[in-house]
């Protein structure tokens, strides 16, 4: 079997395609927790952030698995964990559950839909099966006003099927009207309106429970398995127990982002007109790029040892009248009224339209910053110093969200580096690193601007900073809507082709198909047109080629 012919096999054998999450509520809700298991769990005794931790007995098998060719989750339920040989403190009307447990309630940032695939066995329907995606639900006081679930069931005097069940001080289950195709997977989801609990199959919806409207956000989610090898609860007796084994993948949370009024843009008027402004000197270093035009004054020095597409102009009226907008735009930007105030550190966050500023008067990304949105969304950063990206960051916009409608108000200094996107208005200097990758003005009001690295996601590469291999990394953000980056190494000059494949195998995009110099790249993908569902994308380069998974939720 060829490599390609593997590749379409597992597409099908993994067909997960369903629509995870509302596209009315998707442009303004971040991902608050998601695993694909691409690596292991991280496991821990107690509440732990980050980490799954013991509900009710945990199952000992709670590993990362590979099924048909990808990476899942697998549970495994055992008789030595069965009820009869575990410790008396688990001697519970709930000591048959076997499970594990992720706070979603870290920071207040509770989740307001849960999703998880299941896979439903071959022989789950004469076999006794229980498998369950559960949370906590509370509500706005932080009392637990519900629990929920939905999963699959088969047990004594119950038909299999997909079940729900829900209760506060008391409980049933409801057999669902879905049909079962044994040995598929299935998209599990639990959403929280302002009307109902809202549960779906596959993004069918299958029950809208409306009984418990005050409740607000879910503070945990869990995977529940049961284990049947106890005749005290009237399940089967332990001699006839089969232990069975549970298969999960791309288990997620989304929570609520706080939507702000929309902010009105920061007008640059002609200081709109320039990529590179600055007070005193432009310096373009070697191999770097910059798309657009250069402007400096009243300072009188451009060094250009670069590639400049567009015009200069020095000390002329033109650039003296582009200051004086700056200035505008800059005053204008600094006495915006903040919505709210945020810490220092902004990787590893999804942020809506407002105004932000800086606790500590300066921000710095370290990590991955989502601004989420659409085409006519305004976001404005403000801080009293510095603002600087490290070289492993990204800014990425989703929703639409364009990069001239981002504004940083920095009342010193930024450096920057990595994939920065939005229009920096500094008081003073800005320093462009050479392994930056920017869609962005840098507009500088009394001081220099050096530029060494690129405007566009391509990355010149100096010789030094060649990867040593191949690589193709992980699409970030991953789950993602619409977009997503794309980040991969080439050693050596390659024939490159990048495409992305639906889970039949199906080519659905051509991301790349051209021959590259050797560096590193990123390209950004945008799935509008797409449906909500599993896809993957493929790298080709010379003799190199591998398959990751990517998740499109709407």
């Amino acid at each position: 079997m060829t490599k390609k012919m593997f590749i379409v096999y597992s597409f099908a054998l993994l067909g997960l395609g369903a629509a995870l999450f509302s596209s009315a509520a998707s442009a303004q809700v971040p991902i608050l927790f998601t695993e694909t298991f691409d690596t292991p769990p991280t496991l821990a005794s107690f509440d732990t952030a980050g980490a799954w931790y013991p509900d009710r007995y945990p199952p000992t098998i709670f590993e990362q698995y590979n099924f048909g060719g990808a990476n899942v989750l697998h549970v495994g339920i055992r008789l030595a964990d069965s009820y009869i040989n575990r410790p008396s403190d688990y001697h519970n009307t709930f000591s048959n559950t076997q499970g594990r447990k992720f706070d979603l309630s870290r920071g207040n940032s509770f989740g307001t839909a849960l999703t998880a695939d299941l896979y439903v066995g071959a022989d789950w329907s004469t076999k006794h099966r229980m498998a369950t995606l559960w949370s906590s639900a509370n509500d706005s006081t932080g009392a637990t006003s519900f629990f929920n679930y939905i999963g699959f069931r088969n047990s004594t005097g119950s038909d299999p099927g997909f079940y729900v069940f829900g209760y506060h001080n008391i409980g049933a289950y409801t057999l669902l009207s879905y049909p079962v195709t044994y040995g598929q997977w299935y998209t599990l989801k639990v959403e929280l309106t302002d009307t109902a609990f809202v549960y779906s199959i596959n993004g069918t919806v299958v029950l809208s429970d409306t009984s418990l409207t005050g409740t607000k956000y879910f503070s945990n989610l869990i995977l529940e398995a049961y284990n049947f090898a106890d005749s005290t609860l009237g399940n089967d007796p332990s001699p006839s127990f089969d232990e069975y084994d549970v298969y999960w993948d791309n288990v997620g949370a989304i929570r609520p982002a706080v939507v702000y009024n929309n902010p009105a843009p920061v007008d640059l008027l002609s200081a709109g007109n320039f990529r590179i402004l600055a007070g005193s000197a432009v310096t373009i270093g070697k191999g770097a790029t910059v798309t657009g035009n250069v402007g400096v004054s009243p300072g009188n020095t451009v060094t250009d040892n670069g590639t400049v597409t567009g015009t200069t102009n020095m000390a002329d009226g033109v650039a003296g009248q582009a200051q004086l907008d700056l200035t505008t735009a800059y005053n204008d930007a600094a006495g915006r009224t903040a919505d709210t105030t945020i810490g220092l550190e902004l990787g590893g966050t999804t942020l809506g339209r407002g105004v932000y500023v800086s606790a500590a008067g300066t921000f710095s990304i370290t990590d991955t910053l989502t601004l989420s949105g659409t085409a006519t969304d305004i976001f404005i950063f403000k801080m009293a110093t510095t603002l600087t990206t490290g070289s492993a960051s990204s800014v990425i916009l989703t929703g639409g969200a364009l990069a001239s409608n981002v504004f940083w108000q920095v009342g010193s200094s930024a450096t920057v580096d990595g994939l920065f996107k939005g229009n920096i208005l500094a008081l003073t200097a800005i320093t462009q690193n050479s392994g930056a990758s920017t869609n962005a003005r840098a507009l500088a009001r009394n001081s220099f601007v050096t530029v060494s690295g690129v405007s566009g996601l391509s990355r010149v590469i100096q010789p030094s900073t060649i990867p040593k291999t191949f690589a193709l990394i992980q699409n970030y953000p991953n789950p993602f809507n619409p977009s997503t980056v794309f980040s991969f190494s080439l050693p050596a000059k390659s024939l490159v082709s990048l495409k992305v494949y639906d889970v039949l195998g199906r080519e659905v995009s051509v991301v790349l198909s051209q021959e590259m110099p050797a560096g590193n790249y990123s390209k950004q993908w945008n799935a509008a047109s797409l449906p909500s569902g599993v896809y993957f994308y493929r790298l080709e380069a010379g003799s190199f080629a591998e398959t990751k998974k990517l998740l499109l939720l709407k």
